[in-house]
């Protein structure tokens, strides 16, 4: 299940959420393209094309299909995005 409990985890009000697939945690919350950490508010990735692409150096961490994003090299699912 994706996410099986309600977290309680304040987040910036009208924002989407990325959750880790594993722990069902918040990892990092959306704004337009930008995906920001929640431990320290830095930009960590942006979505482009369907991929998730580091901020630092462009690569590419996951592709997207819905709301779930997959490891680039793996296909292993990693993260989720939610409400």
């Amino acid at each position: 299940m994706l996410c099986e409990s309600v977290i309680d985890e304040p987040r910036p009000l009208g924002h989407r959420v990325l959750y880790r697939c594993e722990t069902n945690v918040p990892f990092a919350y959306v704004r337009g393209n930008a995906l920001f950490r929640y431990r320290d508010h830095a930009l960590w990735a942006h979505v482009s094309d369907g991929e998730l692409r580091s901020a630092r150096s462009g690569e590419p961490l996951a592709y997207q299909r819905g709301n779930i994003f997959y490891d680039a090299i793996t296909k292993e699912p990693l993260y989720y995005e939610g409400a």
